[in-house]
């Protein structure tokens, strides 16, 4: 898997290189990449054009094929797409990597919280039976709870309603709590 992956690379980058993909917070996206699953995001048909010859260079020189059955093209935002072609067809949600595209990236960011918060409620309230010790709480947080709001985070901003972990991903701050707030009753 790590020669596919190196063979991979020199696509994502001219892929990355002519394509202006879409804003999703501060970062830019235009290609992910997993195993030999690809996502590729483009603006506009032009697009689609320029990155035909890059992809057919690399299956002649890698021997790798596009699937047209797993081949989707999703059109983000105002636009819509009208050219047809024999390696893909048109969709209007897609899940890549385990994120739910949709044409509206602010739906798109609202259902994958939406849902990567109620899996994590699922784990936290199947696992909070259990006699864990403070340490396998810990533990269990980390690696089976945190790693999917990590997953998440890396691809889409976390709503403003998260509060303190919004602060600390997004505006790279701690979220202070005075100290005169800590020590009010619970009721205040």
């Amino acid at each position: 898997m790590a020669l596919f992956a190196a063979a991979l690379d020199p696509l994502l980058r001219k892929l990355a290189a002519i394509l202006h993909g879409y804003q999703i917070g501060q970062q830019k996206v235009t290609c992910m990449a997993y195993a030999d699953d690809v996502g590729i995001f483009v603006n506009n048909e032009q697009e689609i054009d320029e990155i035909e010859p890059i992809i057919t260079t690399f299956q002649n020189a890698s021997g790798a094929r596009v699937n047209p059955r797993k081949t989707v093209l999703l059109s983000i935002g105002n636009g819509s797409l009208t050219i047809n072609r024999e390696w893909y067809r048109v969709t209007e949600t897609h899940k890549t990597l385990g994120i739910l595209t949709k044409k509206c990236p602010l739906k798109m960011a609202t259902q994958n919280w939406r849902t990567t918060l109620h899996t994590i409620r699922g784990l936290a309230r199947s696992h909070s039976s259990r006699h864990l010790t403070l340490g396998q709480k810990a533990e269990f947080i980390n690696t089976a709870i945190l790693s999917k709001a990590w997953y998440v985070a890396q691809i889409l901003s976390a709503p403003t309603e998260q509060g303190s972990v919004y602060y600390l991903l997004w505006r790279r701050e701690i979220f202070k709590v005075s100290q005169a707030a800590c020590s009010l009753k619970k009721e205040e």
